[in-house]
């Protein structure tokens, strides 16, 4: 999953970097570049009414992003960190693809959230902060929480997790960018 809203950059070429990696290792690579793809992140009226129903998804491009979610033993997020968490794209199609019936279902017997994707063993994300490790630890480090926690509530329960991140002073050296890149088809290399 690619959520960067720009052309050229760091995030697209370790993204590609990755892609790779995966494809030599003979994984089935399924990438969706939301940005590319022009995904709507804005929920509609009719999604949010049968959101909490039995089908909450509406929308064909939805469902199809559903249906590769499906099937996902491994979920990947490649995106750039933005003040106050993960990008718009991101957030919206979190919103619009992790819905009942997908990444969870309620159990009304115990009143209970049940996880949908119990066959997602690995999470990975790999981003970018323009500010400092410090400063995003102010913030509370919104994207990580909820990739590292929720998403990873709604996984298998040994779900192996990665953070892969680079932070704003170290963007600006070059031997930095290149150990990011590195971290990040390691990771994919061992999948």
């Amino acid at each position: 999953m690619l959520a960067d809203p720009d052309d050229d950059t760091l995030l697209r070429y370790a993204h590609a970097e990755m892609v790779n990696a995966l494809a030599a290792s003979d994984h089935t690579v399924e990438t969706l570049d939301l940005a590319a793809s022009d995904f709507d992140p804005v929920m509609t009226t009719e999604e949010r009414r049968r959101y909490e129903t039995d089908s909450p998804i509406v929308d064909p491009v939805v469902r199809r992003h559903a249906d590769l979610l499906g099937w996902a033993e491994a979920l990947v997020f490649v995106f750039p960190s933005r003040a106050w968490g993960m990008p718009t794209l991101l957030k919206g199609w979190l919103d619009r693809v992790f819905v009942m019936g997908v990444a969870f279902r309620l159990s009304r017997r115990r009143n209970k959230v049940v996880p949908g994707l119990r066959h997602v063993k690995r999470l990975v994300a790999v981003t970018i902060h323009e500010t400092s490790r410090a400063r995003i630890g102010v913030r509370g480090d919104p994207g990580r929480r909820t990739i590292m926690r929720t998403v990873r509530l709604l996984c298998h329960p040994l779900a192996r997790r990665h953070w892969i991140a680079i932070y704003g002073p170290a963007l600006s050296e070059e031997s930095s960018r290149r150990r990011f890149v590195h971290r990040a088809v390691t990771v994919m290399e061992g999948l």
